[in-house]
């Protein structure tokens, strides 16, 4: 009788049957909110300026504080009338993700530091031990200001990365440390104003000020090269910075560091081969793989070598590297081309990715 009276739509029923019924899933309620809008007698009481007046349709801080909106009449509008939808905000995926990388390190015990986009040939290529006609430190393959000058470091640094370049020892060293890269190391080579090529400029300037061990620390900023742009290289890019220097430090440690960010990032292939460069030994380079563009490089290190370091006045072993953030960020937001972290198109942004 009851699912008779609900099936010809009527309203007076008995509920504790409907609610037996409804248990048994033969019947659903449904809710229903009508809401009806009347002007109030206040706003009866407003005077309404006619069509063509001067009308207020938006109320300003001026217009309170003077009363003026008390002289004026109110255009008339449609509460039903569409209005365009308003996203919420939110962060740059990208920009999120680095800030997201940083506290990563700062959990594992590593301090930010940070140094000049302006360098000097010393602090970017010759403190690390890279020879003074190396191929990378060309007008092809690096930016060169105009118009400025550098200053020189100071007199000790100087004299001992000259030292270590020409293969001679340090003040108070029996014997050099190498042979060096033959030639004659030019001072005012070392003064030229560079824009810095990597951050490990950043973690030179560190040592330098004489870190009591044990210290961890990182960079994670801008470097700019002579780059053909393509879905992997860019002018300018940033690169993650870091060094760990303690006694007992080796190349495992490194590795270790390696295969702990990778596996916070939700990166599962990592692999790393043997590699060189020219202020660290031995070298390594690890790879993840991005789903569509294959193994990328991101993740280059080793151990700095002692013409670095002692120059410096470091005495503990200290591990490097200059991991390739943007690439990472690849991998982790699915880009498939590295332009896109650059990506300024706002409604694209705004839809929550690239």
């Amino acid at each position: 009788m009851v699912l008779k009276q609900i099936a010809n739509g009527e309203e007076e029923i008995d509920e504790a049957i409907a609610g037996t019924l409804e248990r048994r899933g033969l019947v659903r309620t449904e809710h229903r909110s009508i809401k009806r809008w009347s002007v109030s007698e206040e706003g009866k009481r407003l005077d309404l300026a006619p069509g063509g007046g001067d009308q207020v349709g938006a109320l300003t801080v001026r217009d309170l504080a003077d009363g003026a909106w008390q002289r004026r009449g109110f255009r008339p509008y449609d509460v039903r009338a569409p209005v365009p939808y308003a996203r919420a905000p939110r962060e740059n995926p990208y920009l999120a993700w680095l800030d997201e990388f940083a506290d990563l390190l700062v959990g594992l015990g590593f301090a930010e530091t940070e140094g000049p986009l302006l360098e000097t040939e010393f602090w970017n290529n010759d403190v690390l031990f890279m020879p003074q006609d190396h191929p990378a430190r060309s007008i092809h393959d690096a930016f060169w200001p105009a118009g400025i000058t550098g200053r020189p470091p100071r007199a000790d640094l100087l004299g001992g990365v000259a030292a270590v370049h020409e293969g001679r020892a340090l003040p108070g060293d029996p014997a050099p440390l190498g042979p060096g890269w033959g030639g004659r190391y030019d001072p005012a080579l070392a003064a030229r104003p560079v824009l810095r090529s990597q951050t490990t400029a950043v973690s030179a300037r560190f040592l330098a000020s004489r870190p009591r061990p044990p210290f961890r620390t990182f960079s994670l900023d801008r470097n700019f090269r002579v780059e053909s742009v393509d879905a992997r290289h860019h002018l300018e890019f940033l690169q993650c910075e870091g060094i760990v220097g303690e006694e007992g430090v080796t190349l495992r440690h490194l590795v270790g560091v390696f295969r702990e960010l990778t596996e916070a990032l939700g990166i599962p292939d990592l692999k790393i081969r043997p590699s060189y460069f020219p202020f660290t030994e031995p070298s390594i380079e690890g790879y993840v793989r991005h789903p569509r563009i294959g193994w990328m490089e991101v993740l280059p290190g080793g151990l700095f070598r002692p013409e670095v370091l002692r120059p410096l006045g470091v005495e503990v072993p200290v591990a490097a590297w200059g991991i390739g953030v943007t690439r990472l960020a690849m991998v982790s937001l699915g880009l498939d081309d590295i332009r896109d972290t650059f990506d300024t198109d706002l409604d694209r942004l705004t839809r929550g990715g690239t």
